[in-house]
């Protein structure tokens, strides 16, 4: 049964009252050219705000609070994975020698020999009788939809489009924890990185084999990274003259 409508105008409009008019999020994602996109990332910006004041208002605890935080991380590494994935393959960089170099993969494959060399390799390749089947490298173009997050952040940082942000440093308390430092690296990508890993662990047994905590830090810190990461980007295009 829903709400009394004075009750659910009373809970929207203080879900609302504090968020960005629209005109903020259309210039937030402004870059993006692909309008379908577009409005899709700002519908995810704006859902993950509403979801933070619902739980927020009602003081959420214990099991609730599980929920805020796990379903505010889920949309904020959409908006991450989502927005790096455009600017690095569909629009802006894709002909990049670093983007193109994600797209191919070293492997090997088996020589096609006629069968009377075939026999005579055999005879002479075997061993304690298994068959040595000799093989090529060479490489391949490599499916996009298996191009990890964590490659992709390490390309924009190659880039220079992700960088990082001026109050992190290692002594800094603000800074997401059980994150992989790497001195290759900036702290902000790593916790990009550890964002969506969570993220990727929100089955329930994964979760579990991977002793998930789902903080209120988690979900606080994918929002506050969320400016820095859109001003970066943008900043780069600029500088690139892309925008």
């Amino acid at each position: 049964m829903p709400f009394e409508k004075e009750l659910k105008d009373s809970i929207i409009t203080y879900c609302t009252r504090d968020l960005p008019n629209d005109e903020w999020y259309e210039d937030a994602f402004d870059f993006i050219k692909d309008n379908t996109l577009k409005n899709r990332l700002i519908a995810e910006f704006k859902n993950a705000r509403f979801v933070y004041k619902f739980f927020e208002g009602i003081s959420a605890e214990e099991e609730l609070k599980l929920a805020e935080v796990k379903m505010q991380v889920l949309m904020y590494a959409s908006i991450y994975e989502a927005t790096i994935h455009y600017v690095l393959f569909d629009e802006y960089y894709k002909n990049d020698p670093v983007v193109q170099k994600m797209l191919t993969q070293n492997v090997t494959k088996p020589f096609s020999i006629p069968t009377k060399q075939s026999e005579k390799i055999n005879s002479l390749l075997s061993h304690d009788g298994k068959n040595i089947i000799p093989y090529f490298a060479t490489t391949q173009k490599r499916d996009i939809t298996k191009i990890r997050f964590d490659e992709k952040c390490v390309a924009a940082f190659q880039l220079g489009i992700l960088k990082d942000i001026p109050q992190q440093s290692i002594s800094t308390a603000d800074i997401l924890p059980e994150i992989k430092i790497s001195p290759d690296m900036p702290i902000f990508c790593s916790e990009l990185i550890r964002i969506y890993e969570v993220r990727n662990a929100i089955h329930l047994h994964a979760e579990l084999k991977k002793e998930i905590d789902y903080h209120l830090t988690l979900s606080k810190i994918a929002y506050r990274r969320m400016q820095p990461f859109l001003q970066q980007i943008k900043e780069k295009l600029s500088t690139d003259g892309l925008i």
